[in-house]
């Protein structure tokens, strides 16, 4: 009698229980980390709201008028404000525009800026751009003040990814960290409009030549500087793209904070509170 397939049948199902058996302890683990991890970020994202809103305190007497020098802070590491990713409209493209008139810049700027979101994910398919511009165009005016991103039917979209890094292209972000709808304001700042939405609206090329120039402005005193609408005028961009931007340097306040952990990627946002301590 051959035994060798009884004992290769045992080794079969020694390895299948074992490797069952590790996966089941490596997501107990990994389930424990990451509850951990939310746990401790969260705690640091209630500490970093309190602190905020302890610092805009007003004392309601001053001890002592008098003017302490002011020290100048310099960051050692230089990290473009444009590519750092935060639930604040100035960094965002704004399409009210569309909703009024055709616009073919904007159109085109929009379509460019959400295929390089989210074309390197399975998701994707030909034009899928086009189609979230043309749904949003057509739901926001049958909807008009009751539109709400969340309704579209691109789910995947929509909600993003708990974590995700534009320049790995690990994640996606969620539609509304990028693009959003204001009838009060122009459809981008160029003070802090961020990395895709400044090569959306004027190319790759041109996008990472003034992100070179700005760093180079912050070598010479390690202070953030972008170019201004005077410089702008020596990389040849046609005039009509002058009236999509604001070149004011004034952001509206946050709406809310995001801290991340770097180890296990997980991110939390809080809204902010809207509301005067004094």
């Amino acid at each position: 009698m051959n035994i060798l397939p009884l004992i290769l049948a045992f080794i079969i199902v020694f390895t299948l229980c074992s490797s069952l058996f590790m996966e089941e302890k490596k997501s107990t683990l990994l389930e424990e980390k990451h509850y951990s991890s939310f746990m401790l970020t969260e705690r640091k994202l209630r500490n970093l709201l309190e602190k905020k809103q302890f610092v805009k305190a007003s004392p309601t007497k001053k001890e002592n008028n008098e003017k302490k020098p002011k020290t100048l802070k310099k960051d050692t590491v230089y990290i473009s404000r444009r590519q750092i990713s935060y639930p604040n409209e100035a960094a965002k493209l704004n399409i009210q525009k569309l909703l009024v008139a055709p616009n073919e810049h904007l159109y085109e700027a929009a379509a460019a800026l959400i295929k390089s979101l989210y074309s390197h994910k399975a998701f994707y398919t030909k034009d899928l751009e086009y189609q979230v511009i043309d749904t949003i165009i057509e739901e926001a005016k049958k909807k008009k003040d009751k539109f709400s991103f969340s309704s579209l039917p691109f789910s995947k979209i929509i909600k993003g990814t708990t974590y995700y890094n534009i320049e790995t292209k690990e994640g996606y972000p969620p539609l509304q960290d990028y693009i959003f709808i204001d009838a009060k304001s122009k459809p981008a700042n160029f003070c802090y409009a961020a990395t895709p939405v400044l090569a959306a609206l004027l190319g790759k090329d041109l996008a990472k030549k003034i992100l070179e120039d700005e760093k180079a402005k912050w070598e010479q005193d390690h202070k953030h500087h972008t170019i201004t609408k005077d410089e702008l005028s020596n990389y040849k961009i046609p005039l009509e793209l002058y009236d999509l931007f604001n070149f004011s340097k004034h952001t509206p306040p946050k709406k809310e904070e995001t801290l991340t952990d770097p180890l296990t990627k997980i991110s939390i946002k809080k809204h902010l509170p809207n509301f005067n301590i004094f």
